[in-house]
């Protein structure tokens, strides 16, 4: 499921289908792909092919931290742009409780 969704997100396969790569990253999120939910995060990032929305795409990219997954490190740098969510995060993880 990863490898078609990773195939429509690029042009390897032909024309670039987001909404079909994001429908593929999300069945195999949903099977606990750690690749999949960081792909999830990069797509709600970007907007690419969906609304963006970056609450989403931060949520994503932790999804798959606890997955050990660790180049989603980068996305999460990139998404907290709002002083508010930074907070947030940084109340949530000296509390101990659920990312967002």
């Amino acid at each position: 499921m990863y490898n078609i969704g990773y195939l429509h997100s690029t042009s390897i396969y032909g024309a670039q289908d987001y909404k079909a790569a994001f429908n593929w990253f999300t069945k195999a999120a949903d099977k606990e792909n750690a690749a999949a939910m960081y792909q999830l995060g990069w797509i709600y990032e970007l907007g690419n092919g969906i609304k963006k929305d970056y609450k989403e795409a931060v949520t994503w990219y932790f999804k798959a931290t606890e997955k050990e997954m660790q180049m989603q490190c980068s996305g999460l740098g990139i998404c907290i742009t709002s002083e508010s969510l930074l907070k947030k995060i940084i109340a949530r993880l000296l509390n101990g409780t659920q990312w967002l």
